[in-house]
């Protein structure tokens, strides 16, 4: 027993043993120990952030007040100290000392003493000395060696240092302590840099480089592990991946999923996004990963009629002035001198591939439907060149050529855009059209693409510009074409959600769609009758959210709270919305992917189409200070959404008896849809980025806008990119100004708070079949904790 006594309290001190929520501790439990009293005093100087952390409200002061004890109650017995010490009562009331809580912390949700894992590396032959340290949700081991007889055998007398490897310390410590316990970072030191006491200075000890992944990794080591490992690093892009590391922390999304999902397809082995979400990386993932041959899918062309799919219903509900004019495009910037004749035989192809864009619409007396044509149309291509246009008659003042310039390149692009934009004709199959802007002096052209979007969504843009990039490299090089294999095609999804609709057991998920109250509308800055929310009168506000940042919350922020980037940033919304309206609930619709996993025999990995599901979310505000508390809310209630919402769509408009009650739901005012990471490695052969200027109207501009706010947001050129598009008829700009600068802000509160090493905790979401609420899992964590 080396144990210290500290003794018993002095007079009018109290000194309380507690857990971290604040509660009593009984004889023999080890807690922080706290200070009460006319002795505890006002905080630190100038200090205001580390007083509120050391000095909290004594959540007994009323009890000792109402009892009149013999103390001399003061605004000092109104707070305690939190000393960060580690003490326990002994069985004759004595306090006894058991060392700095600084040496134990919270690493990914589990409660670590440090000394232990520290005694365990000081068992190692070749270890002297030992000190571990956490860093971002990491915990370093910083090693002194011992020197050993090199030939004992000869007495020679020789010593040599002999240095273990980070994976046999890892193998080592494995044996006695549990996974979360091991370092992630080993670094050897000839000694430690001490304080003037003599002490081990912790804060001066070197942080490695973590952004430099160790050598060490864990090499694949079955057949699944290799196949796996392989379309990792295609898929994120990196190098060399361990089987042990995790999927989001290197970079993974959504989005990035279903690409993973596709490849392992096409390499024989089926997984699900439900068990690349699970399992997070390729060691557990290869487990549950099943060979399968390739789902068989028509590889010819598809023809006939198509059903209407949910989201293709909902857009004929719209009140558009042209349903032809309501497009995606991208603007991409391109390699210079690229062949206009190659692009537009690479287009042509995509078009006669993908089924999709092979569409036609009718109207039938009381209805639209759509069609699969066996005659492909081809897609209107122009080449326009710049240079040409300029040597035409642009004569420009010599002080104003590089801003007059740049504004004719601008529009010179607007206008071509435009046209392209309104000559789409749904009626006409005429769905796809392209341009190749060539800028002339060895600069980067730009390549537009205009797709209606009946037929083209998120996920499918990726697609596209792939097999745009592989088509066009095979024509450069004289190769017949060869894409990968169709999946499932749109007019075989049609049909299954026809048919999946009728199976739906519609009572309990009408029971949780309407069991929703009205909410506020948003206040609006102009509310004349006569304007009207045209997309002529839009305008847009873009933020953007730091490299550095947008690293940390594509890499580390998931982990905290087993979130997704989405849930962050909803969080962030709710915030924001209230810091404008005062209102904590919030109203607005969703967006996801609409490619949910229904039936084995279905794979949409490699399929054109619009399969967005749009459904409404109510999110509450739990708490106006506590950040956890809030993620933590806002994390459960979007997975209370029955299946994130795939089977609203289905419902409202493939199932005629749900149908009828669905539109009793109040109607939101805002949209929301974030698009994940648009960078593709596989374009990068002619595809450098997208580029600035604009596409043009997308939609015709006397058309009605569906919403008040919409916030489009995604990461490309390694940046958060949050667009909020605005009707300049209800608001104005400095209010969407000012909403959009507070979501970044509370963004980066967030990030902030994620990262601190004490905050990690898990939601009844995390362990559905245990049917526990979060105070019972609160509770059953806080008792596993302190038996570590």
């Amino acid at each position: 027993h080396n144990q210290i006594p500290i003794g018993n309290p002095i007079a009018n001190t109290q000194l309380y043993i507690m857990d971290e929520y604040l509660q009593p501790l009984p004889v023999g439990i080890p807690g922080e120990l706290y200070i009460g009293g006319s002795g505890v005093a006002r905080g630190y100087l100038q200090q205001p952030e580390l007083t509120a952390e050391r000095f909290i409200p004594n959540p007994f002061s009323s009890i000792i007040e109402h009892l009149s004890l013999n103390i001399d109650f003061c605004a000092s017995s109104a707070r305690l100290y939190k000393t960060g010490d580690r003490a326990r009562y002994l069985p004759d009331g004595t306090i006894e000392y058991l060392g700095r809580i600084d040496n134990q912390v919270k690493i990914r949700g589990y409660r670590i003493e440090l000394g232990e894992i520290e005694a365990v590396l000081n068992q190692h032959p070749n270890v002297q000395t030992s000190v571990v340290i956490p860093h971002q949700e990491n915990l370093i081991a910083y090693i002194t060696l011992n020197s050993l007889d090199e030939d004992r055998s000869n007495k020679s007398g020789k010593t040599v240092t002999l240095t273990p490897s980070a994976q046999q310390l890892r193998q080592y410590i494995a044996q006695k302590l549990p996974s979360y316990m091991i370092p992630g970072n080993f670094v050897t030191l000839e000694s430690f840099p001490l304080t003037t006491n003599g002490k081990i200075a912790r804060q001066a000890l070197p942080i490695p480089n973590l952004e430099t992944r160790e050598a060490e990794i864990v090499e694949p080591r079955t057949e699944k592990e290799h196949i796996l490992a392989k379309i990792w690093q295609e898929v994120l892009n990196i190098n060399q991946i361990g089987v042990e590391d995790n999927f989001f922390e290197l970079g993974g999304d959504s989005i990035l999923s279903i690409q993973i999902i596709a490849r392992a397809r096409q390499a024989g082995l089926t997984l699900t996004p439900k068990q690349l979400f699970q399992y997070q990386t390729i060691a557990e993932l290869a487990a549950f990963a099943q060979e399968s041959k390739p789902i068989a899918a028509k590889q010819g062309l598809v023809t006939g009629r198509v059903p209407l799919t949910p989201i293709q219903h909902w857009f004929f509900e719209q009140d558009l002035v042209n349903f032809s004019h309501y497009n995606q495009a991208v603007l991409l910037e391109v390699a210079p001198n690229l062949n206009s004749e190659w692009l537009q035989l690479a287009l042509e192809h995509l078009v006669s591939h993908h089924d999709a864009l092979r569409m036609k619409f009718e109207w039938d007396s009381s209805r639209w439907q759509q069609f699969n044509l066996e005659v492909v149309e081809t897609p209107e291509f122009i080449t326009v060149d710049f240079t040409s246009q300029r040597r035409k008659g642009v004569e420009i003042d010599h002080k104003s050529e590089a801003k007059d310039l740049d504004t004719v390149w601008h529009k010179f692009i607007l206008d071509n855009a435009n046209k392209l934009q309104a000559d789409l004709d749904i009626t006409q199959g005429k769905l796809v059209a392209g341009a190749l802007f060539k800028q002339g002096e060895d600069q980067t052209d730009r390549l537009l693409l205009v797709i209606h979007h009946l037929v083209v969504d998120g996920v499918s843009w990726r697609i596209l510009l792939e097999d745009l990039a592989i088509t066009y490299q095979q024509l450069a090089e004289n190769k017949s074409i060869q894409l990968p294999p169709k999946t499932t095609s749109y007019k075989h999804w049609g049909e299954t959600l026809e048919q999946y609709a009728q199976k739906l057991d519609i009572s309990s998920e009408l029971d949780y769609w309407l069991g929703w109250e009205t909410t506020a509308s948003i206040p609006l800055d102009r509310s004349e009758q006569s304007d009207r929310n045209t997309v002529a009168s839009s305008q847009q506000v873009s933020i953007f959210l730091d490299a550095a940042n947008t690293n940390l919350l594509l890499t580390k922020i998931s982990k905290t709270y087993n979130t997704n980037v989405e849930d962050i940033l909803l969080v962030a919304l709710l915030q924001s919305f209230y810091s404008w309206t005062n209102s904590k609930e919030l109203l607005l619709d969703l967006e996801n992917y609409g490619r949910g996993n229904i039936r084995t025999d279905i794979d949409l990995s490699r399929t054109l189409g619009w399969f967005t599901s749009i459904y409404p979310v109510k999110l509450k505000l739990s708490s106006l200070h506590n950040l956890g508390e809030v993620i933590k809310s806002v994390k459960e209630q979007l997975r209370s959404c029955k299946q994130q919402g795939f089977n609203y769509s289905i419902l409202k408009y493939l199932n005629s008896e749900a149908r009828q009650k669905l539109p009793q739901l109040p109607s939101s005012q805002i949209a929301f849809n974030y698009l994940g990471q648009l960078k593709n490695p596989a374009t990068e052969s002619i595809i450098k980025g997208l580029a600035a200027e604009s596409v043009g109207n997308t939609r015709h501009p006397s058309g009605e806008r569906r919403y008040l706010i919409e916030i489009n947001s995604a990461i490309a050129e390694n940046k958060l990119q949050i667009n909020w598009v605005y009707s300049q008829n209800y608001h104005h700009r400095t209010t969407v100004e000012k909403l959009a600068n507070n979501h970044l802000k509370y963004l980066k509160d967030l990030i902030q708070h994620c990262l601190s090493p004490q905050t990690s905790s898990y939601t009844p979401s995390d362990f559905y079949a245990a049917k526990v609420n979060q105070s019972q899992l609160d509770k059953l964590m806080g008792q596993i904790n302190q038996k570590k």
